[in-house]
């Protein structure tokens, strides 16, 4: 598909059965994609569309580069829920982008695939985020500057290597489950989980001493069924030891004796 700038505003259906459609520029819709059959390559072109549906249990596969797929709009702006058959290859450093700002809630649900970036940037929208499937990602953000909750389906796990989600004075983020069960933060790759200001419910955060909720956050994780593994304090500071620096010529002489 070379779409020469235009912008399209009829939906987009991909029926490649055994074949592939890719981007060979950016692509600019107004409407939804449906991906019933076949790869869907972005190809590494940034792509457009009011949101994307791979809801089926046709056998089909999307590809990533290193690009943003970006999705304006509300409901189920990303839904990959019945993920039978589906093929999610990464390839680069791509970022699924949600961007709509109005009151209405936006529903991620990620058929329990691994994708690179989710990022949710919905500016003052005070409308819920949900995430449903146990899915893996690189970074998960959410840099939206008014108060709304962050609703991950009860009993999915969520994986990721870095976590960007913190509130504001005034504007905490809610972190819980759609039902009074629990669901389950993962960090991987090493390091810490550094967040403040959020409001938290229902989470079981893990491995030990990683995630870590910031001073200004809401502990309400013995309601209802108790979530745990958040640490309500800032991540521990380590200290830098500083080394005196050797002059070259102290450096030779203890060589020379062996020292």
């Amino acid at each position: 598909i070379t779409s020469a700038g235009q912008t399209f505003s009829n939906p987009l259906k991909i029926e490649a059965v055994g074949g592939t459609v890719r981007l060979f520029d950016a692509f600019v819709g107004s409407s939804t994609l449906t991906h019933s059959n076949g790869e869907f390559s972005l190809n590494g072109f940034n792509a457009t569309f009011l949101s994307l549906n791979t809801n089926n249990s046709n056998t089909r596969s999307l590809t990533f580069l290193s690009e943003t797929l970006t999705l304006t709009g509300t409901g189920s702006v990303f839904d990959a829920g019945t993920s039978t058959n589906l093929t999610v290859t990464l390839t680069g450093t791509s970022t699924i982008k949600i961007t709509n700002t109005s009151a209405t809630a936006v529903t991620f649900a990620g058929g329990g695939k691994t994708y690179n970036n989710l990022w949710f940037s919905r500016g003052a929208s005070t409308a819920n985020i949900t995430v449903s499937g146990s899915n893996t990602f690189d970074d998960f953000k959410d840099d939206g500057t008014a108060a709304h909750s962050l609703l991950f389906t009860a009993g999915t796990t969520q994986t990721v290597t870095t976590w960007n989600v913190s509130g504001t004075s005034g504007n905490l983020k809610t972190i819980n489950s759609t039902t009074t069960g629990t669901h389950a933060l993962v960090k991987a790759g090493g390091g810490t989980i550094s967040a403040d200001y959020l409001n938290i419910q229902h989470s079981v955060a893990t491995p030990g001493t990683t995630w870590y909720a910031g001073v200004n956050s809401v502990d309400n994780q013995s309601v209802a069924t108790a979530g745990s593994g958040w640490i309500f304090t800032a991540p521990p500071v380590i200290a830098a030891i500083a080394f005196p620096v050797r002059r070259p010529q102290f450096y030779r002489r203890c060589v020379k004796q062996r020292v």
